[in-house]
């Protein structure tokens, strides 16, 4: 049976302009968790669900090589990443990322995290107002490479933005994504330059053991990573953090939305976990995921045909009614007890962590957002805005039309003292 088909004769148009919706409307309105489209002239089938993910996940016959659009390539991911790469050369490289991030290691980046964010609260409190997501940024950006093992003496305020531009230049169009390409030659070639650094000095430049020392040293195929390659794996350990700031900035929007939650997190540290789960389900980061289909084959009855491109609609997925009871409330308590598969909640994609294509770092994500929000709840009290508008959704990540700021920031537990 044929999939059915979007009526447009290109939707590359369509997709920038309805972002994150793109693939929902056209799966409701076509009444298909598939449907074929063509995007930058090519045949690309979009899927949406439990089970189309489950499919996308673990179907033999999909590949990601090759399959993410050269705009992601040219910012987010970087060629030559882990993100481009499948079968016995992903899972060995996926192992040098899971090695990074054992249970003591990513405890070490939490706690860091926590201590950078409690030394940056006194400015909060002596500023007037704070830019929230800009100051989070810097807050994970200097935790991130303190724990890397970056030297002090590589970290500037550029190389912070350069970062961030990675991140906000991805799903744009226009001047922001070509700020975000400029953004990616120049973190590659620092990244290539710490790399270089470290093999000239014989592996004593970084500290040993460090996750930037770690990757300098991994071999693929008995042979070192050519400089701009490990540049590459590094900055997608350090980007990867920095954009968390977004997930904690969203956790601050519910919260200045539904205030009785933050009186409940600051009395329950059980409640913590759902509600940053329903913060990730309904902000997931990406719109969707790619591959390529690389032998004909059926699903469901429908045909996909070798050489085409499959999204899979992350966003849509995690607000579909069939497993979501009022898919876009927000209402953390239906995670409490909630028993989740590796393909119901797939805001950093579905999967096995260990040797799929599943983010590595999920949990070090929902750690870092549990103890910011932990801290701004339980040791500050401010005045926040509260934006009743949704986030706009044709932009990559998802953006609000104004600057979350807050103002009259006051200490509730200095530093060094208990709540009690």
């Amino acid at each position: 049976m044929p999939v059915p088909r979007d009526s447009h004769l290109d939707s590359s148009f369509a997709l920038l302009r309805e972002g994150y919706d793109f693939i929902g409307i056209r799966c409701r309105r076509l009444r298909s968790p598939v449907f074929q489209s063509r995007i930058l002239l090519q045949r690309t089938y979009c899927l949406q669900g439990h089970d189309a993910a489950a499919m996308f996940y673990e179907n033999p016959n999909l590949s990601r090589v090759g399959a993410a659009p050269r705009m992601l390539v040219k910012t987010l991911f970087g060629a030559g990443a882990i993100q481009g790469m499948d079968g016995p050369a992903h899972r060995a490289r996926k192992a040098l990322f899971i090695e990074l991030l054992t249970r003591e290691s990513a405890a070490r980046l939490v706690e860091g995290v926590e201590q950078e964010l409690l030394d940056s609260l006194d400015a909060w409190v002596a500023a007037e107002s704070v830019d929230v997501l800009s100051e989070l940024q810097g807050v994970l950006y200097r935790a991130v490479n303190r724990w890397a093992g970056v030297p002090a003496e590589h970290l500037s305020a550029r190389h912070q933005a350069q970062l961030v531009a990675l991140i906000e230049g991805a799903g744009s169009a226009g001047l922001e994504h070509f700020r975000g390409r400029s953004a990616r030659k120049q973190a590659e070639r620092w990244g290539a330059e710490l790399i270089e650094a470290q093999r000239r000095a014989g592996g004593t430049l970084l500290p040993a053991d460090s996750p930037a020392a770690k990757i300098a040293a991994y071999r693929e195929n008995a042979e070192l990573l050519a400089p701009r390659v490990a540049a590459v794996e590094l900055l997608n350990v350090l980007r990867p953090i920095v954009a968390v700031a977004y997930f904690v900035l969203y956790g601050l929007v519910e919260l200045a939305r539904h205030p009785q939650w933050r009186e409940s997190l600051q009395e329950n540290d059980r409640l913590l976990l759902p509600f940053v789960q329903e913060v990730r389900r309904l902000y997931a980061f990406f719109p969707f995921t790619a591959a390529r289909v690389v032998n004909d084959f059926q699903w469901q009855g429908l045909e996909l045909k070798r050489g085409s491109r499959v999204l899979l609609d992350l966003y849509g997925s995690n607000r579909d009614p069939k497993v979501w009871p009022e898919p876009d409330r927000f209402h953390p308590p239906r995670f409490v007890d909630l028993p989740l598969d590796a393909y119901t909640l797939i805001s950093q994609g579905g999967g096995d962590h260990h040797t799929g294509h599943r983010c590595a770092g999920e949990w070090l994500t929902i750690d870092i957002m549990q103890t910011c929000l932990r801290v701004l709840c339980r040791r500050v009290r401010y005045q926040a805005p509260v934006i009743e508008e949704q986030p706009l959704r044709n932009c990559f990540p998802m953006k609000f039309s104004r600057r979350f700021e807050i103002s009259r920031v006051q200490w509730l537990v200095e530093p060094g003292r208990t709540s009690e």
